[in-house]
């Protein structure tokens, strides 16, 4: 049975709420969120944050960076608007790789990247929903996407900038495998 974030939250504290995740991102001392801070959330498309990640937040407000500083609002904005300065970062960017990447995106899909990157996305609906990018390891991105009345939260994946699937089914699934505990299924 997979793990739940009470199941991850169990396993980082026998660990002494110390963890390390991909390339080396290391974590110590959360800073839970207060009840009443997370009470006060409501998800960017309206609706009430899913238990998953409350419970999350009230171990840890701080380790997977899904609110702005002041803990009271979301790092989120529309997919749509987050792919386009994804893209703009990538015609911006000296990085002689991230140039190459670009290029073989465009050989590939023609000048229409980002028309290109919300045509693959494994639902029409998510450009307009609100997303946060969070930790990942490697040349993959991770995109929890905000759904409105949803029980749990999805995490997006994408490789390379070339595709895009449902990575992670449940916000746990996530947790478990940023943090080491589960590869996914």
């Amino acid at each position: 049975m997979p793990m739940s974030v009470t199941d991850v939250i169990e396993r980082l504290r026998a660990q002494g709420n110390v963890a390390k995740a991909g390339f080396h991102l290391e974590y110590d001392r959360p800073k839970p969120l207060r009840a009443e801070a997370i009470a006060a959330l409501e998800l960017p498309g309206g609706g009430a944050v899913p238990d998953d990640l409350a419970e999350w937040l009230r171990y840890s407000g701080s380790w997977i960076p899904v609110l702005n500083k002041d803990k009271r609002t979301w790092r989120a904005k529309p997919l749509r608007k987050l792919l386009a300065e994804w893209l703009e970062d990538m015609r911006e960017s000296d990085d002689e790789d991230v140039e190459e990447e670009l290029e073989e995106i465009v050989e590939i899909v023609g000048d229409d990247v980002l028309g290109y990157w919300l045509s693959i996305l494994p639902d029409k609906k998510l450009a307009d929903v609100h997303a946060i990018e969070i930790p990942s390891a490697g040349d993959q991105e991770n995109v929890l996407m905000l759904e409105p009345s949803r029980k749990t939260l999805r995490v997006l994946g994408c490789h390379k900038r070339i595709e895009f699937w449902w990575k992670y089914p449940t916000f746990a699934g996530y947790l478990a495998h940023h943090f080491g505990f589960e590869d996914p299924s």
